[in-house]
């Protein structure tokens, strides 16, 4: 049974990670417009922030989701949400899964909460605040739809939730990005299906 894009969306914003992610998003956009007094930075900003985000999308799926678990006295310990990425794979259906941790979402908005005092005005801090938001709001929308039973209506849209299943049901070592596969035609790790062999998440 296929589920309406309407009915996806309220159970999308019925979640806690799109819940928080929206409302950062609301704030820092309405005090970044309540601001005014726009320049040539917050383009630079904005361009910097799209720059940024398919390689903070590779890194963080490769590195933090996807990394080596350690072994020590006879346990497997993950990385910070390794265990529970893991659950995601092994259940791909579960749309709980699907969504990033709230401590992780918390602890992302406090790290470019810090990295915004780098920034020499208030309307550049909230430019950058608003920009990750709203990037945050698109990856979180886009994993969802690609893991319930939503028939898309785009060709783009089928071909990024093709390849986000090629992920999960072919092999997890290949096409991390979500919303974006620039990091993974740069930095390898967009193979043709054919040419990638088959890879259990239970490994």
């Amino acid at each position: 049974m296929s589920l309406s894009l309407a009915a996806a969306a309220r159970a999308y914003a019925a979640h806690a990670s799109p819940q928080i992610v929206l409302s950062a998003l609301a704030v820092t956009l309405g005090a970044r417009l309540a601001l005014g007094q726009w320049s040539g930075g917050d383009l630079a900003v904005s361009a910097g922030v799209l720059l940024y985000w398919p390689f903070m999308e590779w890194g963080v799926h490769v590195y933090v989701l996807h990394s080596t678990p350690r072994t020590w006295l006879g346990r497997r310990l993950y990385a910070a949400f390794g265990a529970r990425h893991r659950r995601h794979h092994r259940q791909p259906a579960d749309v709980e899964l699907a969504f990033l941790p709230v401590r992780g979402i918390v602890a992302a908005l406090g790290a470019y909460a810090a990295l915004s005092l780098l920034l020499p005005a208030w309307e550049l801090r909230l430019t950058l605040l608003a920009g990750v938001s709203a990037l945050g709001v698109v990856y979180e929308w886009t994993h969802f739809l690609c893991h319930v039973p939503y028939r898309p209506r785009t060709r783009w849209f089928r071909n990024v939730r093709r390849i986000h299943r090629l992920h999960h049901y072919q092999n997890e070592r290949a096409w991390y990005g979500v919303t974006t596969h620039l990091g993974d035609r740069l930095l390898r790790t967009f193979p043709r299906p054919q040419a990638v062999a088959r890879l259990s998440p239970d490994r």
